[in-house]
């Protein structure tokens, strides 16, 4: 008997009897919780926010620490599940009493043939793991435990885990590992140690389907003597349902927990079910697990076509709904007309009788929805590892021809923004803002169109992740075509980017910061919220004019000057292509580690700005004001009535875009406050009045630091400009 107070010798942790049992909890949990066995803190309760390792069983095995992880795999499946016992036999644990009668539990999970280990813990509380062979969805395992409760006679209120059917921002509720603290694990053949719990979880692993109650018990445990005519007739039903009729005669027989006494044409059940489509199931007026079961009851009649349509198409076709693309995949191939107008011509040659277009299409819809899948996260999943090399900056200097440290931090930036894009929850998480835009500057046919549709992986036939057709004017004029537009984009490109009027700068900040439109999309019957998956690009050839017109809104573009190329001359795109994996790879990687797809330092803010000015249009007026400004950098600090008195003739609103042009920064008493010590040495709450201050002072540091120089040059009256 293993006896988790024993110290052991230290094994190799990948043959470990520890490196075992984590495989069979959780292989991969996102991460997990400790309570401290130490007497000096014996109910401390921690998250470590790192991979669950052996060496952490081995403790946990030991009894210094008890290790709790979630059975969760990803977002919506688990490993296994498990009923927490309080209440059993009249006896209720959350009183401080053992619970009696271990051994009658364990004779009814052999009685019912349910796969379950039970544990008992030190104080008496008894627990029920359940095993499975493949990750499943956490609603399907919790509607079986449920239904297992009132099986055993235990309350409906007992606990089951998982506790949600799906993730939220967390990673679900943790449950103790086995053998914490003195716990004590029991099977038929009596107490097992902790090489036995693994043979027997591996033993007892099941397989749980979306199937209602009794189809599931059926499937795990047989169907009892007394109910198996309607067992095996609801199991036909189901099994034509899913498609999978021709399992019927291979599956049906290992379903009975005691076979028939005379034989049982089990061709001919399934002969029955074809035949006269059943819509639902029979005999479930008095099912025991009516209170926990939603199927439809129905008699034995005529199917409908749309629900004839429904089962053909699941019979004879792999039919999927992409949600990146919004598109509906037919073994493989996009949906189109064709495709469509052959699965009238099959169904009347199956049938004998005519489906109309409408009908048809709707079965296809209601079928493709069943398997939801999405490719571009696909893709990003299955990324090799970053191999460490910062790529950004060779691309970056190739485009702009100089090292300027900005420009691969764009880059990054804007494939991070397209990663959260894709990996937002939606429901469950808010739509992610993405304020800011690439803008790749340079002469025409230089390879920037190239250069971001080389970045892209190569998409399933018929299905674009790039386009170059981008058109601000028509968002206002056919909003539903443009968003319908961007459906299934990564990146898409604003070429030539915008001219200077005011509309469309305006319908250009717009489009970068939306997150999820509502309209009505061409040929669909509803308003929908349209989830934005692409992130836009601009390309532009600014000639000698500048293209950004208000400083104070150009902090939504990150530009890049690309150098100037010879005829014929292009980037080096075979480099990215080359690359492109380990290029996202990097960028998935920078995701992981928490950073943000926006510039979040005030360094990196200062940095664009002095790249963006180039690129600013400026009118006459806008260039006579930057010149006079010029005269004010003997001050440190000038308030707006003491510019007026130096640019006699310049107006409130010119103020705000020629001082940022000229690179000042706007304060205010209420944002621009310390607590900093006084001449003799006291601590004083200073705040600068409200006004400019040059880019010298602003450059002094944080906003603390800005407030501390400006007070030791106060008295200096030449460099403050009341």
């Amino acid at each position: 008997m293993y006896n988790v107070s024993n110290q052991h010798a230290p094994i190799p942790l990948e043959n470990s009897t520890a490196a075992r049992l984590l495989n069979l909890l959780n292989p991969s949990p996102p991460n997990f919780h400790i309570r401290s066995n130490q007497p000096s803190d014996p109910n401390s309760i921690y998250t470590e926010k790192r991979a669950l390792t052996p060496s952490d069983l081995e403790e946990h095995l030991q009894g210094k620490i008890a290790v709790g992880l979630t059975m969760f795999v990803s977002e919506l499946e688990v490993i296994r599940g498990e009923i927490d016992i309080d209440d059993f036999d009249g006896v209720n644990h959350r009183d401080g009493k053992p619970l009696p009668g271990h051994a009658k539990l364990i004779g009814k999970l052999e009685q019912l043939g349910l796969p379950f280990i039970l544990s008992v813990s030190k104080s008496g509380g008894f627990r029920l793991s359940l095993f499975l062979k493949k990750p499943t969805a956490a609603a399907v395992v919790r509607r079986y435990l449920k239904s297992c409760l009132p099986l055993l006679g235990l309350p409906e209120t007992t606990e089951v885990f998982p506790k949600q059917n799906q993730l939220g921002k967390g990673h679900g509720n943790s449950t103790i590992a086995p053998f914490a603290n003195g716990q004590i694990a029991h099977s038929s053949q009596g107490e097992l140690d902790v090489e036995g719990y693994i043979a027997c979880a591996e033993d007892n692993r099941v397989e749980i389907v979306d199937a209602p109650p009794c189809i599931q018990h059926g499937l795990i445990s047989g169907f009892d003597v007394g109910c198996r005519d309607i067992g095996i007739h609801n199991l036909a039903v189901y099994l034509h349902q899913q498609g999978q009729l021709d399992r019927f005669v291979d599956l049906a027989p290992r379903c009975l927990k005691k076979p028939f006494e005379k034989p049982y044409d089990y061709e001919k059940k399934r002969e029955q079910i074809e035949e006269k489509q059943y819509e639902g199931f029979t005999g479930c007026g008095d099912c025991q697990f009516k209170a926990t079961c939603s199927a439809k009851v129905s008699k034995p009649g005529k199917e409908t076509v749309l629900t004839k349509a429904i089962g053909f198409l699941r019979r004879n076709y792999t039919i999927q709904f992409d949600e990146h693309f919004g598109s509906i995949t037919v073994d493989g191939q996009l949906l189109d007309d064709a495709i469509s107008a052959n699965f009238q011509k099959c169904f009347a040659e199956t049938f004998g009788q005519d489906i109309s277009r409408d009908k048809i299409d709707t079965a296809t819809r209601l079928v493709a929805h069943e398997k939801i899948t999405n490719w571009w996260n696909d893709w990003l999943d299955a990324l090799p590892t970053w191999d460490g090399v910062d790529r950004f900056e060779i691309i970056a200097k190739d485009i702009s021809g100089v090292p300027a440290p900005i420009y691969p931090v764009y880059l990054k930036k804007t494939l991070i923004a397209s990663i959260v894009r894709a990996f937002y929850k939606e429901g469950i998480e808010s739509p992610p803002l993405i304020k800011q835009m690439l803008v790749l500057a340079g002469a025409q046919d230089s390879g920037k169109s190239s250069l971001v549709y080389n970045l892209l992986p190569v998409p399933p036939a018929g299905c674009r992740i790039f386009t170059d057709s981008v058109s601000v004017s028509q968002l206002s004029q056919k909003p539903a075509d443009f968003w319908a537009s961007l459906l299934g984009i990564v990146f898409g490109e604003l070429a030539e980017m915008v001219g200077n009027k005011k509309d469309n700068v305006d319908a250009l900040k717009n489009i970068i910061s939306s997150t999820s439109p509502r309209v009505r999309l061409p040929y669909g019957r509803y308003h929908v919220n349209v989830r934005i998956s692409a992130v836009l690009i601009g390309t532009i050839n600014p000639g000698s004019l500048g293209f950004l017109k208000d400083p104070t809104g150009s902090t939504r573009f990150f530009v890049i000057p690309c150098r100037k190329v010879e005829i014929g001359e292009t980037f080096d795109l075979d480099y990215i292509r080359d690359n492109r994996e380990q290029i996202w790879a990097q960028a998935l990687h920078a995701y992981y580690q928490g950073e943000k797809h926006w510039l979040d330092t005030p360094k990196l803010k200062k940095m664009q700005y002095d790249h963006n000015k180039e690129f600013y249009y400026l009118t006459p007026r806008a260039e006579d004001l930057i010149e006079s400004i010029e005269r004010l950098k003997q001050f440190d600090h000038i308030s707006n009535y003491r510019i007026g008195e130096e640019i006699p003739g310049i107006l409130p609103h010119e103020i705000e875009s020629a001082m940022r042009y000229a690179g000042w920064m706007k304060v205010n008493m209420k944002s621009f406050k310390a607590r900093i010590p006084n001449e003799k040495g006291e601590i004083e709450f200073k705040s600068i009045p409200a006004g400019w201050i040059s880019p010298e002072l602003a450059a002094a540091g944080n906003k603390s630091d800005i407030v501390r120089r400006y007070y030791e040059m106060l008295y200096d009256k030449e460099t403050i400009g009341y």
